[in-house]
Formats: structure tokens, C-alpha cells, sequence
């Protein structure tokens, strides 16, 4: 699952590269909704960081597009950088993840020095 969804794998067309991106943005921000739905009935769930996330998931949402990345390559490591954030976030807030979740977490830390 990792080298299938790794956006900065070797030898990927760009339109790959940014599908995998893409994907890996609407299942972090599924997973992001989904930890903040579990929260909601905490009394700490603002100072777990996730809201400030959700924001920035929505800013960047409307950047991430398609179009968008063929004009601006720069936005594929933007949008990675977040997709990393959310899942680690996730993570600590609401426990070990699975499946893709888990996979752009590891991802993610595989090019945590690339992405910063």
C-alpha cells in the first residue's frame, strides 16, 4: 500500500503523482473529520490541534486541484506536508490508523526531511 500511494516514489508520470497526492489529501481529510467526530465529546478536543488542521485542510482543498498542480508543482509538496500533519495529528489524537491512513502516515515520515 505505501509504494502505491507514494506521490514521491521514482519513475511516476506527474498526472501519478498527482492522483496519489490527491487521494492521500481526501483520505486525510476523512480521517481528520472522523477524529474530530470522535472528540467532539471531549473537553480538550481544540487543544488536540485538529481544528487548526481542518482549517488548513479547507484552505488547501480549493488549491488542490488538478489544474492547479500542472501549473504549480509546488503544490504537490504543500499538499504532502499536510496530508503528513493530519495523519500524525490523527494519530496522537485518536490512536493508531490503518489501512491508507496508516500508509500516508509512514509515507510521511519516510520524507519528512524532503517535505520541510
Amino acid at each position: 500500500m505505501i509504494l502505491s500511494n507514494d506521490p514521491l516514489a521514482p519513475h511516476l508520470t506527474r498526472e501519478e503523482r498527482n492522483r496519489r497526492v490527491l487521494v492521500g489529501f481526501d483520505q486525510s481529510q476523512r480521517r481528520l473529520q472522523s477524529c474530530l467526530d470522535q472528540q467532539s465529546g471531549k473537553k480538550d478536543s481544540t487543544s488536540s490541534g485538529l481544528e487548526p488542521l481542518k482549517a488548513d485542510a479547507l484552505a488547501t482543498q480549493s488549491k488542490l486541484q488538478p489544474r492547479n498542480l500542472r501549473r504549480d508543482p509546488e503544490l504537490l509538496r504543500a499538499g504532502m506536508e499536510l496530508i503528513y500533519k493530519i495523519e500524525e495529528a490523527t494519530n496522537v489524537s485518536c490512536g493508531e490508523p490503518a489501512g491508507l491512513d496508516r500508509a500516508l502516515l509512514l509515507i510521511g515520515r519516510k520524507h519528512r526531511g524532503a517535505l520541510q
